[in-house]
């Protein structure tokens, strides 16, 4: 495994996305290219059965995890699988977490399995489609997870010239979480030797520039140069926060910067951001202390959404990387493959159009006063409202440093043993990790709180070391 922090000090320099003229990585093209966006969980599904009916040579799917209930269900994603499959069109699928099967369900991925050229687990939380070298889609929908109907997500898809660039961007992260996850230190070397990587990488185009990010350095530099220099609208939606994120990102200097350009800031966040009722509570209190400081700043929750969606000025950007709550350097032990795309210029400007018209675009523009005020909000709940959040987040609170703890000297485990269990991701509660369940019993809980592991695989161990000792 390399050693990123040596890596920097052999002299690796982060260079400004804003500079790119002098950016050593651009790339120019004046042909055309189409790039729409989809919201809804029904327009997402639509997409990748037409993309699975259309490939003529390959589809690439990058997701999260891949569930039963999508695969098997009611939207029956396996049949456009094993269709394309049977057409000769190689399918390519990169998950990070699998769950709990059930015998048939199994034995049906068993065989969709044995029909991909690649079905392989790695650090992946980048949600892409490649489809030939025609369609690409780059987004927050996790394609193969179970999905939630009312859910909002956003992908930008594009078609054109432009697809060539973006699929080799995403592929090269592939490979290299993929060589992580083998110990080679040739594909490692080969993907951090391209120093851009580190920066937002700059696509130039006919009155439209892109931006591409593929590590947690990229995103945060881009973030980061956002604040700085915007000079109208800062949307940031952020489902899930941490508070030492949240601090490190709103500084005072840069509060002060935004309030000085005149840019307007609001962050959108879901009710419960995060696991812990202590953090929560000093997350909202920051947030409230930064309205009241800052004129120009607010937040407002939304539930029930997982987009990751940055506009800036006339700029947007969509993809996987959650702004206040992943980590920000590559060598982290928690940083897994992150994808975002960004547009500045006409199409950028047209598609922050469209997103007004979404519902979360609605909500944000009610939120706004025409003023250009913004109605504050406070997280002073009733106690209806406490009740409620507790009902959500009583079942996965955990002590802060709990997921880190690690099994070891666990014999191995039997394949009979995972029928037992059922091991669940801690994404959509803001919780980085994985919690295991009996499906005759319980979590695996300390002082009542659920435990979270850095791996499924760590899980699984501490779930069988405790099964051991309960026989």
């Amino acid at each position: 495994m390399f050693n990123y922090l040596n890596y920097l000090l052999c002299g690796v320099l982060i260079h400004s996305f804003l500079n790119a003229a002098s950016h050593e990585d651009e790339k120019k093209s004046d042909s055309p290219f189409t790039t729409f966006r989809l919201v809804s969980n029904a327009e997402h599904t639509s997409f990748l059965k037409e993309s699975l009916a259309t490939a003529e040579r390959s589809v690439m799917i990058s997701t999260y995890d891949v569930s039963p209930q999508m695969l098997f269900g009611e939207k029956d994603l396996s049949r456009s699988l094993l269709d394309a499959a049977r057409r000769g069109v190689s399918i390519y699928i990169y998950y990070e977490h699998r769950p709990w099967y059930e015998a048939e369900d199994f034995r049906k991925l068993e065989e969709i399995k044995s029909r991909c050229t690649r079905f392989d687990e790695n650090a992946n939380h980048s949600k892409c489609i490649i489809k030939d070298d025609q369609t690409i889609a780059i987004g927050s929908y996790n394609w193969l997870s179970r999905s939630y109907e009312d859910s909002q997500n956003a992908t930008l898809v594009f078609t054109g010239s432009v697809v060539p660039l973006l699929r080799k961007k995403v592929w090269d992260g592939i490979r290299f979480y993929q060589s992580l996850a083998y110990d080679n230190d040739e594909g490692m070397q080969k993907f951090i030797q391209k120093t851009t990587v580190f920066s937002p990488e700059v696509i130039s185009l006919a009155r439209v520039v892109l931006y591409t990010l593929s590590t947690p350095e990229a995103h945060t530099t881009f973030l980061h140069e956002a604040l700085q220099t915007a000079t109208g609208r800062i949307l940031i939606f952020s489902p899930f926060i941490r508070l030492q994120k949240l601090q490190q990102t709103f500084t005072k200097a840069y509060l002060r910067t935004m309030l000085r350009n005149n840019a307007r800031v609001t962050l959108v966040t879901l009710p419960s951001p995060c696991d812990s009722r202590e953090e929560q509570e000093a997350i909202f209190a920051t947030l409230n202390r930064f309205q009241e400081r800052y004129a120009n700043f607010s937040y407002l929750t939304y539930p029930n959404f997982h987009a990751k969606t940055l506009i800036v000025d006339h700029m947007i950007c969509e993809g996987s990387y959650n702004w206040l709550c992943a980590v920000n350097n590559i060598d982290h032990e928690a940083n897994n493959f992150e994808m975002s795309v960004a547009l500045k210029g006409e199409r950028g400007e047209s598609l922050i159009q469209s997103f007004w018209k979404t519902n979360l675009g609605r909500r944000v523009l009610a939120h706004e006063r025409p003023d250009g005020s913004v109605v504050k909000e406070s997280k002073k709940r009733t106690v209806e409202q406490d009740r409620e959040v507790d009902t959500r987040v009583a079942s996965t609170e955990i002590p802060i440093g709990a997921e880190k703890k690690k099994i070891k000297g666990v014999p191995d485990i039997p394949e009979r043993f995972e029928h037992l269990i059922r091991i669940f991701s801690g994404e959509s509660v803001g919780k980085q990790g994985y919690c295991v369940r009996f499906e005759e019993g319980d979590y695996i809980r300390r002082r009542q709180h659920i435990m979270y592991f850095s791996t499924s695989q760590e899980a699984k161990e501490a779930a069988y070391a405790y099964y051991q000792k309960k026989k």
